[in-house]
């Protein structure tokens, strides 16, 4: 993925972050992070899986008809292609969600530069895309029972000529007068099975990886509402004043946010972590 595409490197974002951060709401600013740190991750992830799409497509033209029989070879590539456009569709719902975050971080900061900080409680509207997460996890539980169907059939239908093939060699040992033969198989399609099903079963993985992703942000955005209807509970008058404290954030320096490190991602290779920032 572009790094001109990472939400965690958008300077308006990080701007929003930094302000949160200087205004004594670390907590707030870390959770916006990880929440842009989840998007890059969904991203990373729907990269990975177009490559193995278009990889398990290449592969299935180059087999022949010994290698595969063309009704298997059909069957798997349909699920490729709807595979391909299930990526499509939940690429296009990630960038509205990413582009959503990246309006409202706008609207904030200038929001702040116009009536002080006040205006940083707003990241509460943040909220706003948690239907579209949700919407998200749904196509994404739609990918993993499309995976899942798949596995099935490839493993349904290579079983099924197992037992054609053994049948037909033993009616050849009957005509010969021979008695039948439990044929445990010489089962090339056994190899064949375990090639076919293994992209869909990592595929599975990614998208089930993918739903904590999403059940992450969710519970980010919701620490976000919480945390803000907190502060506004609690706020003193001293606060009052310490919020209209004016500061100049028309050159505000781009840094992450954080004094401890903290991990978005599980036990896949897409780790993100916060790392230590200077204050200003």
């Amino acid at each position: 993925m572009d790094n001109q595409r990472e939400l965690t490197k958008d300077e308006m974002i990080m701007m929003l972050i930094n302000m949160l951060k200087d205004n004594g709401m670390k907590e707030k600013s870390n959770s916006m992070y990880e929440m842009a740190a989840y998007i890059d991750i969904l991203e990373r992830k729907l990269d990975a899986m177009s490559e193995e799409l278009n990889e398990v497509s290449n592969k299935l033209m180059e087999m022949s008809e010994k290698d595969l029989s063309d009704k298997i070879k059909e069957t798997v590539l349909n699920a490729v292609e709807k595979g391909k456009e299930r990526v499509v569709d939940i690429r296009a719902k990630v960038s509205e969600i990413k582009a959503d975050m990246r309006t409202k971080a706008i609207s904030i900061v200038n929001d702040v530069k116009v009536k002080g900080m006040s205006a940083l409680n707003r990241v509460a509207e943040m909220t706003g895309i948690k239907w579209k997460l949700k919407s998200l996890d749904e196509k994404i539980k739609g990918g993993i029972a499309d995976t899942e169907q798949t596995i099935a059939r490839i493993e349904n239908f290579t079983a099924g000529m197992k037992i054609a093939n053994a049948q037909f060699t033993n009616s050849f040992r009957v005509l010969m007068g021979k008695n039948e033969k439990e044929l445990a198989g010489t089962d090339k399609k056994g190899l064949v099975t375990k090639v076919l099903t293994s992209p869909w079963k990592w595929q599975k993985g990614v998208y089930e990886g993918m739903c904590r992703n999403i059940e992450g942000m969710i519970k980010r955005i919701d620490n976000l509402s919480m945390e803000v209807r907190s502060r506004d509970a609690g706020r003193s008058v001293e606060a009052e004043a310490v919020d209209t404290v004016e500061m100049d954030y028309e050159d505000i320096e781009i840094i992450e946010p954080g004094d401890s490190k903290m991990k978005v991602a599980e036990e896949d290779k897409y780790e993100v972590v916060v790392k230590n920032g200077k204050g200003r």
